[in-house]
């Protein structure tokens, strides 16, 4: 029985049956000697970041309390707020206020002060290498101008190695639009995804590339993917004549195994023509006057300037069709690096006849047009979300976005100060019922009068602000802000929503346990 097993697997695979099959066909345990087919947990994580941090007083919801129900959009109802493009899906949305990068700040800068006795030199570097990873960067002399790599593995990476990998095509992918590709400064300013202590990730930043790495028989003839759909449906049929000639020589347990399988197989069939297949995928159109079959020519297009926008638009597009095709559970997406001089010619609120700084130098500014630069970011998180929801999953349970966590998060409180504290971060979608949405919970109770400078509220109605924050109590007694809550909490969260027990991730002395307030 043993050498039927691998042979029906490898058998069933050589006739080009889709993947979804596979633990249908070959899953039956006393029939088939455990056949190993894995099973591929739904849920799935997306990670978006923007770069150099945010107007944290245009950032923050002009609210107080520790938990405040946003579902009905009236608190993103302004036109100045950044998330103002979010209030269409303001029901799905969980605002995380006032959570530190800890393992980011200032005070591990200088020998004296850092843990290890290293030069931690840098501001927007220290951020972005933390984030997922919850751990002070590597240092050291030599480091003038860069912070170091990442010292741990990221969140997104214990997920794919750990849950992933071998049950899908893509344990994990990385996708940038536009991160700069000169590694020879501010390395650590160009990834957020890490294997281990200083071994990042390198986004993709073709979107050509990336299709075709993801969909690569898309391109096929209608009659060879008609072909495929004939073979997927001939084998399922022959699967099914299989098993009635078995049946009758099954036990009693075998045979209620042998019927649910054979009700699952029926179910697929119906199933086979009705959903996105991924050889059926549409590739980006193409640019005028560019050969994409070239792959200088549509880097070279896709790392221009003006493209960005249309490069965001390919890529996010790209990453839904592969989520909900199954090819991966686990996107890092990359506006850009930390420290970028991008221009947004494209945001018609900003008059580029008058500003002369890109991104990087308008934040160290402070400079008001911010706000649109970021609104533009929280509109394109938006676009994720409707597409995320405009997905049915299809088993019929619920859409993609219910069965995902979508978080957006920045690398900075405040990019002038370098301000690791109150750093934006926006989660939406439940990832299958785990998290609030429709929330904006208020945490740690810092103030941060860099951060709230040039705010429209004067000083004393700040302050007033922060002492009602520093008075609400949480339903479990604990004051908000004690203890100093951090990313390294959310991140045991977020590994807790995908079932994974642990208590810690990163540097420990920076991990609380799981983030209070957020669960479901």
């Amino acid at each position: 029985m043993g050498n039927l097993t691998i042979g029906r697997r490898h058998f069933l695979r050589g006739l080009g049956i889709s993947t979804s099959a596979l633990p249908f066909v070959v899953g039956l345990d006393s029939l088939y000697v455990h056949a190993q087919v894995p099973t591929v947990p739904k849920k799935r994580l997306l990670f978006m970041y923007s770069p150099n941090g945010a107007l944290y007083y245009n950032f923050r919801l002009r609210i107080q309390g520790a938990e405040v129900d946003i579902s009905d959009g009236q608190a993103l109802a302004s036109p100045n707020l950044i998330l103002h493009p979010l209030q269409p899906n303001a029901s799905k949305l969980l605002v995380l206020d006032r959570l530190s990068y800890a393992s980011a700040e200032g005070k591990w800068q200088t020998p004296e002060t850092s843990p290890d006795g290293l030069d931690h030199p840098g501001g927007h570097q220290k951020g972005i290498g933390s984030m997922l990873t919850g751990q002070v960067l590597i240092g050291g002399e030599g480091n003038v101008g860069n912070a170091g790599l990442a010292n741990g593995i990221s969140l997104d990476q214990v997920l794919a190695t750990q849950l992933f990998s071998g049950k899908v095509k893509f344990p994990s992918l990385e996708v940038g639009v536009q991160v700069d590709e000169d590694l020879t400064d501010r390395y650590v300013d160009k990834r957020v995804s890490y294997d281990g202590p200083a071994t990042p990730r390198a986004p993709n930043n073709d979107p050509f590339d990336l299709f075709v790495k993801l969909f690569g028989d898309a391109g096929a003839t209608d009659e060879g993917k008609e072909r495929r759909r004939f073979l997927d449906k001939s084998v399922l049929d022959a699967a099914l004549a299989d098993f009635a000639r078995l049946q009758p020589k099954l036990s009693t347990q075998d045979r209620q195994l042998l019927q649910q399988h054979a009700d699952s197989l029926r179910d697929l069939e119906l199933r086979l023509g009705q959903f996105v297949d991924c050889g059926a995928v549409a590739p980006p159109a193409t640019p005028p006057g560019v050969n994409v079959a070239d792959r200088q020519a549509t880097h070279d297009w896709a790392m221009k300037s003006d493209n960005f926008p249309i490069v965001g638009d390919m890529m996010m597009e790209i990453v839904t069709q592969a989520m909900s095709c199954g090819l991966t559970n686990v996107v890092t997406f990359m506006w850009a690096s930390s420290e970028t001089g991008l221009q947004y010619k494209w945001v018609p609120e900003i008059d580029y006849s008058v500003e002369n700084d890109g991104h990087h130098g308008m934040s160290h500014a402070r400079n008001p047009m911010l706000q649109y630069i970021d609104q533009w970011y929280a509109a394109q998180f938006n676009k994720f979300i409707d597409k995320f929801s405009g997905v049915t999953e299809s088993e019929g349970n619920g859409t993609l976005l219910d069965n995902s966590l979508l978080m957006w998060a920045s690398c900075l409180g405040d990019g002038a100060a370098h301000q690791s504290r109150n750093v934006p971060i926006i989660l939406a979608g439940s990832n299958g019922g785990y998290f609030k949405q429709g929330k904006n919970i208020q945490f740690n109770d810092l103030y941060t009068p860099d951060q709230w400078a040039g705010d429209p509220l004067p000083p004393t109605a700040g302050a007033a602000l922060k002492d009602a924050v520093d008075n609400v109590v949480s339903g479990d007694g604990r004051t908000v802000g004690t203890p100093d809550l951090t990313n390294n909490d959310l991140c045991v969260s977020i590994l807790n929503s995908f079932g994974m027990e642990t208590e810690t991730f990163g540097d420990p002395r920076f991990c609380h346990g799981p983030l209070p307030y957020i669960k479901a």
